[in-house]
């Protein structure tokens, strides 16, 4: 199960209990792409890293960042409100500084791509159920298409791979193919589908 609040189960489409959910009426109210992979072989990690190693060779770094980032983050994705990149369940809406504030949780960690200073790309990351969700990607525009979304992926990937997880998902709308295209480009699986379910 991807989550559940106020009455919504999201499952993805390949899971069993989605036929269990329609059988006791439960309705399908959204649908959306779904990207998840799944770390079985350790040989996997390889493609990570060399995909890193590609984004440090740019001279661009990748770390984790804590809420006194807050402010840049939030430039990043009010910049990106209508961006293909942009994922926060709000429609084209950035988020409100007290909302974003909130993402920094226990079981949620931000990474960050800088050029020198410079926060240019923001991802976040969060663990639920066991499985590492990618909620939203951040990259300012001036920095589009220099492999560092690619970069901030795989080194999240990397760091919750060392803290013994290897299940990973990211989900996205059906008309905003590009962080889709960079998730494939990384081995996930994309052509699963997240539904969300309203009981009735």
């Amino acid at each position: 199960m991807y989550g559940k609040k106020f009455g919504h189960i999201k499952l993805f489409a390949s899971d069993p209990k989605c036929l269990e959910l329609e059988k006791e009426g439960y309705r399908v109210e959204n649908q959306i792409w779904a990207a998840s992979l799944d770390l079985y072989n350790p040989d996997q990690l390889n493609l990570f890293k060399d995909r890193y190693i590609s984004t440090l060779s740019r001279m661009f770094e990748v770390k984790e960042i804590g809420p006194q980032y807050l402010e840049a983050v939030y430039a990043l994705k009010a910049v990106n409100s209508h961006s293909s990149l942009h994922n926060t369940g709000r429609g084209n809406r950035a988020p409100t500084l007290p909302e974003l504030a909130k993402e920094w949780n226990k079981d949620t960690v931000i990474f960050g791509a800088f050029d020198g200073e410079l926060l240019i790309g923001a991802l976040e990351t969060k663990l639920e159920g066991g499985r590492v969700l990618l909620p939203f990607c951040h990259v300012d525009p001036e920095w589009k298409h220099l492999g560092v979304a690619t970069g901030l992926t795989s080194f999240a990937v990397l760091y919750w791979a060392n803290e013994g997880i290897r299940h990973f998902a990211a989900c996205g709308s059906q008309e905003i193919p590009e962080r889709e295209e960079v998730l494939d480009h990384l081995g996930f699986n994309v052509k699963d589908q997240l539904r969300s379910y309203v009981g009735i």
